[in-house]
């Protein structure tokens, strides 16, 4: 069955903080084992600090990262995989090149994905800045694609600042009924 194991899904992988939180809260919901997060992120230096990072603070997580853009996730997915949970940081890996970015049509593949392996009670997590090139836009089509899901089958939150001048930032959240 799907369930048999705890999937979680890092779509942005960056320097492995949201793994790590990932990997821990599944250790935490089993400690036992049967857990695995996916991490995806275009560029080696990254995967390699994230890798490092994960070596040194939960070393018994089971942690598959790849080297790919998000938009490639149902490739490498089992056809009944089933995600307790998925987090994306979109933009540009921060003290890293800021021409590599998520970009909206790639990013929009990715979460369609997400929510079609998404599990009843399972939460998919995009944080969305709007301050740098295309940022924008990406806020805006991330918005719109979690506005047109059908209230019957999804609750989808959005957190942002309201007293944030410059550079918005949108958190949604998420969660299949």
């Amino acid at each position: 069955s799907p369930y048999d194991i705890l999937l979680a899904v890092d779509g942005t992988c960056g320097n492995g903080r949201d793994t790590l939180f990932l990997a821990q809260t599944l250790l935490r919901l089993r400690p036992e084992g049967k857990t695995l997060v996916l991490s995806f992120d275009v560029q080696a230096d990254a995967l390699a600090t994230a890798r490092k990072r994960l070596d040194s603070h939960c070393p018994t997580a089971d942690v598959r990262f790849t080297a790919a853009g998000h938009e490639t996730l149902a490739a490498h997915l089992p056809s009944d995989a089933a995600f307790l949970a998925a987090m994306y940081n979109l933009g540009f890996l921060p003290g890293s090149d800021k021409r590599v970015v998520t970009l909206p049509e790639t990013t929009l593949r990715a979460l369609q994905s997400t929510l079609e392996h998404l599990r009843p009670g399972g939460v998919c997590a995009v944080h969305a800045y709007g301050g740098h090139a295309g940022g924008g836009e990406e806020l805006r089509a991330v918005e719109n694609f979690f506005a047109e899901l059908p209230f019957d089958a999804f609750s989808v939150a959005r957190y942002s600042f309201c007293n944030k001048p410059r550079n918005p930032e949108v958190l949604f959240l998420a969660e299949k009924r």
